[in-house]
């Protein structure tokens, strides 16, 4: 038999991964595909219960697989005291394959595993035993095989073919390897760096030299638009999809450049789509011009457009070009940039949409969550925060405790009082203004909101409702009783949740109203809100719909536990009020009319300007 034929190994696994990497390296998948598996491999469980091979060598002695006869727990401990760092990572052999599956696990969508490995078989087995497809389709993970002499050879050629791949930052070391062995490898890897990144420095000024002259009217009636994202978040990608529709609507040619995965990271591959669309101008979400001077030409304007401050700086403003502008969703967001020195000539509020969600109809079909919450949650751990000298870690803890005494009451902007009150509370005294700034903010927008969140869906559990969650975080509070779903949906999954959910609880301390409220009340979901005084300021949720018609509003937590009981008893209020909102976003709140407003807010300010 086969070695790598076995009950114990799923052949559906080998054959999916050599699906997926025949849609990126096809001779590579042919080698590996028609690599026979010796008799000297025997299939078996290792000493924790996976799956994995004993391998009978020349002098007839066998061994593990990989290294290791319990190879869950030995690459749980590798992975655990790794510091994968923030970019991607490197592997000198593919061992039993369970690492790989773990950093994978460990890393952002945007960064990816890369392995070098100079034994075929170790792959083969490998593939048998873990299922990569997803990864491998996506350029997650990487396999890059070759003889100990061509190893640079290949991997820069995998570089050079793949140019908007950055160079792994992070080399994990197997324990059987010496250190010379990782020096040398960090010498490959630094080599093959330096050639192609000055090749791609090449090609980034090439592309800038053929960039054409900047247009007479950067604004004009139907532009092309390159919408730009750089983090790789689901949301964002919903979001920016959702602009390129919308504009095509409104008779824009339209384009998106987005980091999807670790292919997506490099200037020169960003750049090279930017010049694919050759915009009049560029819409980049959560991002501006110092994230993009490389990307986008000098003479190309380039609109941002914030829901969130993202560190905004004096040196970002430094660097916005005469025909930028900044769009935001809130104008206590506006504010936060004003101060930070964006000129307010060259800033509006524009809220969110409700994308293109009035497309999706939910039907006859009843909906099947009563109450449904969306939300992550920050860690309770200070350190989680940043938060790591024991007296800064114990006015956090102070500040948890006054928090719960303001569940009715508690902003974000309460994070500096909170501070003071834990400070007086404790006699201690915080004299570095950073420390104190960095305390406030993490408590203001991180352990507040989280704690405020925790409390009233356990008040909302208490009263017998059920409820639906949806984020990270939520089993660090111990709140008993709801229905968690996993991770915050998006995109299409994001409508379905939303088209069959009957109230869509917000429980935020910002006021801030996110694309998903307005999807929400686009597919007839019930809003109920916690008030917040940003609620009647520019992009605020009572300026966008009329209380009381379009959604309904809580101040307490003992407010809120009627509204849903009142709101889920009487179900034609609540299908009056769904309907209002809906009727409400058909004529103010979709995507095309966010695109035409931006364009109303910059061509003043534009023509002022020359």
């Amino acid at each position: 038999m086969d070695g790598g034929e076995s009950p114990l190994i799923d052949p559906a696994i080998f054959h999916n991964n050599i699906a997926a990497l025949k849609g990126v390296d096809a001779a590579l998948a042919d080698r590996l595909a028609g690599l026979a598996i010796p008799d000297s491999v025997e299939p078996c469980h290792a000493r924790d219960g996976e799956a994995t091979f004993r391998i009978r060598d020349a002098d007839g002695r066998t061994r593990w697989f990989g290294g290791s006869s319990v190879p869950t727990a030995s690459a749980a401990g590798l992975v655990s005291s790794f510091d994968a760092g923030t970019g991607n990572v490197l592997l000198h052999g593919i061992g039993h394959g369970t690492v790989v599956t773990l950093l994978l696990r460990a890393l952002e969508p945007y960064r990816g595993v890369v392995v070098l490995e100079t034994d075929p078989l170790a792959v083969a087995l490998a593939l048998r035993l873990h299922d990569y497809a997803d990864a491998l389709r996506s350029r997650r993970l990487v396999l890059v095989l070759g003889q100990p002499e061509t190893l640079e050879s290949e991997f820069t050629t995998f570089l050079r073919t793949n140019e908007g791949y950055l160079c792994p930052e992070r080399l994990l070391v197997w324990p059987w390897q010496t250190p010379n062995d990782s020096q040398q490898l960090q010498a490959i890897v630094e080599r093959s760096r330096n050639v192609v990144y000055a090749e791609r420095s090449e090609a980034l000024a090439a592309l800038q030299r053929q960039r054409p002259a900047a247009s007479a009217e950067p604004f004009p009636e139907s532009p092309r638009v390159a919408v730009v994202a750089l983090a790789a978040s689901p949301d964002l990608w919903d979001w920016a999809d959702e602009v390129v529709e919308a504009g095509r609507t409104l008779g824009w040619t339209t384009g998106a450049v987005l980091v999807r995965g670790p292919g997506d990271c490099h200037a020169v591959r960003l750049a090279r789509q930017v010049a694919d669309v050759g915009p009049d101008w560029v819409l980049a979400l959560r991002a501006s011009r110092s994230e993009l001077g490389t990307v986008v030409g000098q003479d190309v304007p380039i609109v941002t457009w914030l829901d969130v401050p993202g560190g905004w700086s004096a040196e970002r403003t430094q660097r916005l070009g005469p025909h930028d502008f900044v769009s935001v969703t809130s104008e206590s967001l506006k504010e936060t940039l004003r101060q930070g020195g964006v000129p307010a000539r060259q800033m509006a509020v524009l809220p969110h949409a409700g994308g293109c969600a009035d497309a999706v109809a939910n039907g006859a079909k009843p909906r099947e969550f009563d109450v449904a919450v969306l939300m992550d949650l920050a860690s309770p751990d200070p350190a989680a925060a940043g938060i790591t000298q024991q007296t800064h870690q114990m006015l956090w803890c102070e500040a948890a405790k006054l928090i719960r005494r303001e569940i009715d009451s508690f902003t974000t902007s309460r994070g500096g009082a909170v501070v003071s009150a834990a400070e007086e509370k404790l006699k201690l005294a915080l004299r570095d203004a950073g420390v104190r700034a960095k305390l406030a903010q993490g408590i203001g927008t991180l352990l507040g909101p989280a704690l405020i969140a925790a409390e009233l869906v356990r008040r909302l559990c208490a009263a017998g409702l059920r409820v639906h969650i949806w984020g990270t975080g939520w089993p660090a509070y111990g709140v008993e009783g709801p229905d968690y779903h996993g991770p915050l949906p998006a995109g299409d999954a994001l409508r379905t949740t939303l088209g069959n959910t009957k109230l869509y609880v917000n429980l935020g301390c910002s006021g801030q109203v996110g694309r998903a409220a307005l999807i929400a009340s686009a597919l007839g979901a019930v809003i109920v809100w916690r008030r917040h005084p940003a609620d009647r300021t520019a992009g605020g949720v009572a300026v966008l719909m009329e209380e009381g018609t379009d959604y309904v509003a809580f101040r307490s937590a003992d407010e809120l536990v009627r509204t849903c009981l009142g709101m889920l008893k009487n179900e034609n209020s609540r299908n009056k009020t769904a309907d209002s909102a809906k009727n409400r976003h058909h004529g103010n709140h979709r995507m095309p009319d966010r695109l035409c407003q931006l364009i109303a807010n910059i061509r003043p300010r534009d023509t002022e300007n020359g």
